[in-house]
């Protein structure tokens, strides 16, 4: 019956293949030409399918084929075959992202790189012929830590990690296994309401470029004609003055070695032959390998700063520092848009300070406004723009920079920056009214947005400047990080370096002291005595915080040319060739960067290895930098937990927990079955998880920018609302995109300069002027056009008496002297006019003082600076003593300005809620830069010895000190010991020239111009 059935059948089949032929056949003209067409068409598609199904069968053949045996290196049993034929030995680079890779001979690791090489392969091809998770216009980021490893369509592309070796034995992670245990990450909801009383006091952090000022454009044709050789200087010099050097090629032996060894042990130096003159050489060797230098050496002041100064200079100024009002105007834009934003403006330079921000309202107004100035906060004017130095905040040894990307990865150290911060370019502006619920969605999380077009894949640039190649640079390195390395991975190089710093006797003393604190605090305010299980619970999270604290003082800048050149944990390689990734990542727009703080902080600590020889080489744009954007958006999306104080320190432990769990399990191999028994690999791993639980803690990570970050939210083009603007030196082309901004009235926008003529800068201006018409508060206006004339007037009057006063300087070391005055000139924005008198400390009753030098030469300092910077010459207006160590500042400061009798009253509207300032008799300022606990005992001490404010100063960052018989006589006092309280920056050094790097030209005010340029000794 069957039979018949299936005849049937194929009759019909037949039969219908025949008449549909003979239709098409009598549309043609032949019935019988159609039927044989049928036929052939019929034979063709069997052909087809059987050519088909025969190249199918051959490639699963050479998986079905294989002996799993034979992928294994000796030594180490891998484990089967999927029920596919897919190899399942890991897909990573072992050497970094493996514990266990650690621990195997040297040719079994070359058979593990050689096994990922070919999986690789294979990878790239499934991921080409499948393509990627598609992301949408509107994405949320993550909030489970286990979610991305646990999803069944990424797991078939993501590769298996290697947990340990137990006994040889290579245990890799089974899919669906959580890879972070005992984690677990907390968020809630806010309203739009709740999002504003939280956030309306973030910071805006600006950045900008004015390449007309003078030090700045000497520093960037230094960099330029000799940078170079300062590098290769600079790198020499510390390379043969290391402590564990050889002299000349030999070996130091016998009392020698001895003396040397108990010399770096006290923290003292032997000293070296001609180390005094080292600076001299360091400059007759720049002399011989950098013409540019060698022509400016037998200059007057007066001539060598007019090289870099003036219309001259305007005229040799390229796009990236061309300065055509952007800044005025984005600001002008955010007080027009932002109008319930109550936080700071900070703008991050070269050192320049807006010429048109009025210094008497910038320098007065936030304490000295009166009521009616106050007010104008609730509608979201500043009353203060602070510039801050960008030398303050980048890594001793490496500010001669002006590599944009090196930068932006410290802009979070401006002081006590918010928990969210937006990052703006001064080129971009704000278009619309922006609602608190632009920056941030219900989770309280920033929104990401970004261009519609997707990063295509990851590879490693080369020394180019290439934008296109540089994404992908930094593609490859998130591909690396977030999908090849597991949510675990941590090298064992950076394990080991952490365990040594963490692991001191004082750092364990304090967790001590401040667990006894905390307990005693958690006793008084509960009634019920908590059990030993929650004591211990408690110190445990504290040491979690404490040990990150610690781990943030490993990763200061101070020590960045060691991290980068010495450190014992490496760059993380990268694979060779183009890489695709699982997920999809997007080209970052050119809008303001809604950035969580503490995602930097964990940056910083996590991948100084790999930041610190970038920013140390590369002092302009290069392909191989990191660009801050794309490497914050990949990891915001994907790993925001990693931002908390507790998450690396949980790592520690977790890697700790893994090495007592894998031998816990050794031990239990006897009573398991053989190794070729079925389901060997499934028991053996369910034993390490039961050891593996006993060892690990429970970490709880909220997600609230204070902690771990928020999960944030992805706009991706169009629905990011952005539209990016290039001007150039077609005005008809630029009127065209002007026009589509007018027309599309997006949220933001950008003008990226790309013009060279003055016609197009006053078309750019204009339109600028047109979009936002309003001057700031803290503009210089017209008189005619003065909103607060009277206030302004009382306020003008002040300043400008206030400048006139004198100013008192105090520093520990001679050194500090000519840096200290420079830096007056952005401290006060060029506005002071006073005398200048500069003390310096000394011991006294015949004491022997040491010389700054002396001390750099007894601890071995091998970081120098050898960037050609003028040193002082001091005209009348600058006078220099000494004073003995001990003295207090209000004794210094009646000392000298006791002859002094000018003196400026602050008027009735200063200080209403600020400690009754109003009615002060300001007798001068005083800037207290001494060294704290001098003489200098450590490198560490060394490389702050000298110091000088690094921003524009305003009147809230002083403190008032009586000096005279009536309380009212006071000065106005800025110290290095209020810096973390009052958020003022300063710029620390070892050397005069590590801080006149940041001030190298002569100061017309108080230097003697005619005077024949001295150049100071590094």
């Amino acid at each position: 019956m069957k039979r018949t059935s299936r005849l049937l059948c194929s009759s019909f089949y037949a039969l219908c293949v025949m008449r549909l032929g003979g239709r098409l056949g009598r549309l043609c003209g032949s019935e019988k030409a159609g039927r044989g067409c049928a036929v052939f068409l019929v034979l063709v598609c069997v052909t087809a399918c059987l050519a088909f199904a025969l190249v199918e069968i051959t490639y699963l053949s050479r998986f079905l084929h294989r002996s799993p045996g034979g992928t294994a290196p000796s030594g180490v049993r891998a484990p089967r075959m999927d029920q596919w034929g897919r190899d399942v030995s890991t897909d990573r680079h072992f050497a970094i992202e493996s514990l266990a890779y650690a621990n195997l001979p040297a040719a079994q690791q070359a058979h593990q790189r050689s096994q990922h090489a070919a999986i690789e392969e294979r990878r790239r091809k499934v991921m080409e012929m499948n393509g990627r998770r598609i992301v949408p216009r509107v994405a949320p980021g993550a909030r489970d830590p286990n979610a991305f490893r646990l999803d069944p369509v990424l797991a078939a592309s993501l590769p298996r990690h290697v947990e340990a070796i137990v006994d040889g034995i290579a245990l890799l992670r089974p899919p669906g296994t959580p890879p972070l245990p005992s984690m677990h990450t907390y968020w809630r909801t806010y309203t739009a309401d709740e999002l504003y009383a939280r956030y309306d006091d973030l910071d805006y952090l600006y950045s900008f470029v004015n390449g007309t000022e003078a030090n700045h454009n000497y520093r960037k044709k230094i960099r330029v004609s000799c940078g170079r050789a300062i590098l290769a200087l600079e790198e020499t010099y510390f390379r043969e003055h290391s402590p564990l050097r050889k002299a000349q090629g030999a070996v130091l032996t016998g009392e020698g070695a001895a003396q040397e060894a108990m010399a770096a042990a006290e923290g003292r130096g032997t000293g070296t032959k001609g180390s005094a003159d080292a600076g001299a050489d360091v400059l007759r060797t720049l002399d011989h390998e950098c013409s540019y230098y060698h022509s400016m050496t037998n200059l007057t002041n007066d001539v060598f700063l007019n090289r870099f100064s003036g219309s001259a200079t305007a005229q040799t100024v390229d796009d990236r520092d061309r300065e055509t009002d952007e800044l005025r105007h984005s600001i002008r834009s955010l007080e027009q848009h932002v109008q319930w934003h109550r936080g700071r403006v900070v703008i991050v330079s070269p050192g320049h300070h807006p010429t048109w921000v009025d210094g008497a309202r910038n320098f007065l107004a936030g304490v000295c406004g009166g009521a009616s100035v106050q007010a104008l906060r609730s509608r979201g004017t500043h009353l203060r723009l602070t510039t801050v130095h960008q030398d303050a905040l980048m890594p001793y040894g490496m500010r001669l920079t002006a590599d944009s990307h090196v930068i932006e990865q410290h802009i979070w150290r401006v002081r006590n920056t918010t928990a969210v911060h937006v990052y703006m370019n001064d080129d971009y502006f704000v278009n619309r009214d922006v609602a608190i619920t632009d920056l941030f969605n219900e989770y309280g999380g920033t929104i990401v947005r970004t261009e519609s077009g997707v990063v295509s894949y990851g590879k490693t640039a080369d020394e180019g400047i290439s934008w296109a190649e540089g994404v992908a640079n930094t593609e490859l390195f998130l591909i690396q990080h977030l999908e090849r390395s597991q949510e675990d991975a941590l090298p064992p190089s950076l394990a080991r370096h952490w365990k040594k710093v963490l692991r001191l006797e004082e750092k364990a003393s304090a967790r001590h002291k401040l667990f006894a604190r905390v307990k005693e605090k958690e006793e008084g305010a509960t009634s019920v005595r908590a059990t030993s299980g929650e004591e211990t619970a408690m110190e445990e999270e504290i040491q979690r915080v404490l040990s990150f604290r610690e781990l943030l003082l490993t990763a200061n800048s101070s020590f960045y040319w060691e991290a980068a050149l010495e450190s014992p944990v490496t760059v993380s390689p990268m694979p060779e060739g183009s890489h695709i990734g699982a997920l999809q990542r997007f080209y970052a727009t050119h809008a303001p960067f809604v950035y969580c703080t503490n995602m930097f902080r964990h940056f910083s600590v996590r991948f100084e290895g790999d930041m610190a020889p970038l920013q140390l080489r590369h002092r302009e744009r290069k392909a191989r930098d990191l660009f801050v954007p794309f490497l914050y958006n990949g990891f915001i999306m994907a790993r925001p937990w990693e931002a908390s104080a507790k998450f690396l320190p949980y790592l520690l432990e977790l890697s700790d927990a893994s090495a007592m769990a894998a031998a816990d399990t050794k031990t239990d191999l006897g009573r398991m079955p053989d190794v070729t028994a079925p389901y060997f690999q499934e028991k053996l791993h369910a034993a390490y998880q039961r050891n593996l639980a006993k060892y690990v803690h429970n970490v709880s990570i909220y997600l609230d920018n204070d902690d771990g970050c928020a999960p944030p939210t992805l706009y991706r083009s169009p629905s990011a609302d952005v539209v990016y603007m290039r001007a150039q030196d077609d005005l008809e082309q630029n009127q065209r995109a002007m026009n589509g901004v007018t027309s599309k009235v997006p949220l933001y926008f950008n003008i990226n300069a790309g013009f060279t003529s003055a016609e197009a800068a006053k078309q750019v201006k204009e339109f600028l002027h047109r979009q936002y018409p309003t001057p700031l508060y803290l503009e210089k206006v017209e008189e005619k056009d003065m909103a607060h004339g009277l206030v302004l007037d009382t306020l003008t009057k002040v300043f400008t008496d206030l400048m006139q006063l004198p100013i008192v300087g105090v520093v520990s070391y001679e050194e500090g002297v000519c840096p200290l005055v420079r830096s007056l000139s952005l401290a006060f924005a060029g506005h002071h006019r006073g005398r200048v008198h500069v003390a310096v400390q000394r011991y006294g009753d015949g004491e022997a003082d040491e010389t700054l030098r002396e001390a750099r030469t007894r601890l071995r300092n091998r970081v120098i600076s050898a960037v050609p910077v003028t040193g002082c010459s001091y005209n009348r207006h600058v006078s220099i003593g000494t004073a003995v160590r001990g003295d207090s500042i209000a004794d210094l400061a009646s000392r000298i300005l006791g002859n002094h009798g000018a003196s400026v009253v602050l008027p009735s509207t200063c200080g209403a809620g600020d400690g009754g300032a109003a009615g002060l008799r300001v007798r001068g300022f005083v800037m207290d830069a001494r060294t704290p606990h001098a003489p200098v005992t450590s490198t560490a001490a060394l490389r702050a010895a000298l110091s000088m404010p690094g921003q524009t100063l305003a009147l809230e960052d002083f403190r008032a000190m009586r000096v005279g018989p009536d309380d009212r006589d006071v000065v106005l006092v800025l110290a290095r010991e209020d810096a973390a309280a009052k958020a003022v920056h300063w710029i620390d050094g070892a050397s005069e020239n590590d801080l006149l790097i940041t001030f190298p030209l002569p100061l017309r005010e108080y230097e003697e111009m005619e005077a024949t340029v001295k150049w100071s000794k590094p």
